[in-house]
């Protein structure tokens, strides 16, 4: 997590705590015996005058009229003054902006809204409003997801979605297209809870931009008459798709997770509980909100979830960043997928949960976990495959493959020439389980972890496959040295600015799959990809349960550090668990043995 991201959580943190402090008088204590909430009385006002309001108890039970609002904070730092229940109190002006643009000049309306009609301050009114809050969107007559204030274009875009003019959307530079962009990459569309809120009443729902509104039901048939043409903002696309799909409550929660794991939340807990009216019941019990808890509590009770239930390891999956330390080293990922962009199927989706393609553990292998010290260590069973020998420096940028490498003797050298002499050298090297003869291609192998490619992890050695065209491995022959730049290239520019610019397709195809990744290459001559940090010495084991193979790190007490998953390539379907494999001298060997290990993750 980036220090701008601690900063702005931290100042959200203060301002609502200002706002709890200044606020904590006008609540009474609800009734917790029948579903109440609070619903807010917006007193009818022009458009300047002071904003009054008051609080009233109600139960669902009762069926009360209230229409819900979804709305963004916004700035957390400024902020207005309104009156409710007689007192002052202080919210952001996005919230005074929404309730101007919705008050009435000539009558009353009723609001819910999450802001003032919660007390935060009091945890366990917080617990028990969290749990009704798929209750309350779905029983409002109207769930009013306001965007913000109008821009010069909104109302061009509300008109395109009334009228169903989809296909002036996709004229690309078009009035309209950048309309629609625009109002597709509102800070609205990032928020973790609009989820449920979206998903609780589509029927009834409606989507604002200052004064213009449209039904849901008219964005939702954008997106679904756009489908894969539309290449725009990516979050209200899947903001609006999956609070359609998460309706039946049937989305595997390993699926639900990953697909929302890029939507925020000022509170880390909420990545989790704002998912909880999306989830099957077994996960809605199981995973009851409870603010008395730390986010690392959570984190290890998510998991503790998900592999008992899952039978998987794939929620500690991922690469992890030594930036980004958490307390334990297994801690799922809450700010970032644990699949890389490779991971999608022929269309450009992500596979997750139901992807067959990847069983670096060949699937046979039963799954066995333990935890340990109040769950701060997970113990997993697995096997130590090798020892890595040889990393590369993280890959940071598209040409860090062209720079020097810093190993003693190689400075005359790249990156990239380094890391092929040294993949040429594992042809020459009975790695165990994998098969060297003539079909072997170290070059093949070393583009195809560079490309991290799961795609054709089906026969890795047996038919020489193409990972890039024919085109980018001409361009991997000049960037590993085997091919010079043409002549007439660029002549007058300096030699490694050269290879640079004739080769830079290929470098930003790599870098989207290598991103953060270390190319590394172990002892018996294994290569793959491994995660941002990877030191010579690191153990590459598979753990039982987990599609993917994992560096780690020896601790102390006999623990180890979980880094992160990899790409090994060669045995990402089983290979090496399934079948014979012949040496360089023509011999077949057994299928490999490997004693079994409990490796305890701290």
């Amino acid at each position: 997590m980036s220090r701008h991201h601690e900063w702005w959580k931290l100042v959200l943190l203060r301002a609502r705590q200002c706002f709890w402090r200044e606020s904590d008088q006008i609540y009474e204590a609800l009734d917790t015996n029948n579903r109440s909430i609070r619903v807010l009385e917006l007193s009818a006002g022009g458009w300047d005058s002071d904003i009054s309001a008051k609080l009233t108890q109600v139960s669902l039970d009762a069926a009360p009229e209230y229409e819900a609002l979804s709305y963004t904070w916004g700035n957390p730092k400024d902020r207005r003054s309104i009156t409710v229940n007689g007192r002052r109190i202080k919210v952001t002006a996005h919230l005074d902006a929404a309730l101007r643009h919705l008050r009435f000049e000539d009558r009353p309306r009723t609001l819910w809204v999450d802001a003032l009609c919660i007390n935060q301050t009091d945890l366990d009114e917080r617990e028990r409003q969290v749990r009704l809050m798929r209750q309350i969107y779905s029983s409002a007559r109207k769930v009013l997801a306001w965007l913000g204030e109008a821009s010069s274009d909104s109302d061009l875009a509300i008109e395109l979605l009334q009228k169903k003019q989809y296909a002036k959307i996709l004229e690309k530079g078009s009035a309209e297209s950048v309309a629609f962009e625009k109002l597709c990459s509102r800070p609205y569309w990032t928020r973790m809870w609009i989820l449920q809120e979206l998903a609780a009443n589509p029927k009834q729902c409606a989507i604002g931009c200052g004064t213009r509104w449209v039904e849901f039901d008219d964005v939702h048939t954008a997106f679904r008459s756009l489908r894969v043409q539309y290449k725009g903002s990516d979050h209200a696309h899947k903001a609006v798709m999956l609070s359609v799909y998460a309706r039946s409550r049937l989305l595997n929660l390993f699926d639900l997770w990953q697909s929302t794991v890029l939507f925020a939340a000022s509170d880390d807990r909420d990545k989790i509980y704002a998912l909880l009216s999306l989830m099957k019941d077994t996960d809605n019990s199981a995973i009851a909100p409870d603010y008395g808890i730390t986010v690392e509590e959570l984190q290890r009770r998510f998991t503790e979830h998900m592999v008992t239930t899952q039978n998987s390891l794939r929620v500690i999956e991922g690469n992890r960043l030594p930036e980004e330390r958490q307390a334990q080293s297994w801690l799922p990922l809450l700010h970032r997928h644990v699949m890389g962009t490779q991971e999608r199927d022929p269309h450009g989706n992500f596979t997750f949960g139901g992807d067959v393609r990847i069983s670096a553990d060949g699937g046979f292998w039963k799954m066995e976990t333990n935890f340990y010290h109040d769950r701060k260590v997970l113990g997993v069973k697995g096997v130590v495959i090798d020892v890595v020998k040889y990393a590369t420096p993280r890959f940071r940028s598209d040409n860090d493959l062209l720079q020097p490498c810093r190993e003693p003797g190689t400075s005359s050298l790249t990156v990239a020439q380094s890391s092929f002499l040294r993949a040429a050298e594992t042809a020459c090297i009975d790695t165990p389980g994998i098969t060297k003869d003539h079909d072997f291609d170290p070059k093949h192998g070393l583009l195809r972890c560079l490309f991290c490619d799961f795609q054709n992890e089906i026969s890795p050695f047996e038919t020489a496959r193409n990972p890039a065209g024919s085109k980018m491995l001409h361009l991997f022959d000049v960037l590993v040295g085997e091919v010079e730049v043409p002549p007439e290239f660029e002549p007058e520019t300096p030699p490694r600015k050269r290879v640079e610019l004739y080769c830079k397709p290929l470098l930003q195809k790599l870098f989207e799959a290598n991103q953060d990744r270390c190319f590394f290459i172990t002892a018996k001559g294994y290569m793959g990809l491994g995660p941002a940090d990877v030191q010579n010495g690191d153990s590459l084991c598979i753990l039982y349960g987990s599609g993917k193979p994992f560096i780690l790190r020896r601790a102390q007490r006999g623990q180890w550090r979980l880094q992160g998953d990899g790409f090994v390539y060669g045995i990402m379907k089983g290979q090496l668990f399934h079948n014979t494999w012949k040496d360089r001298s023509g011999k077949y060997r057994d299928v490999l043995r490997l004693p079994d290990v409990e490796f305890k993750l701290c």
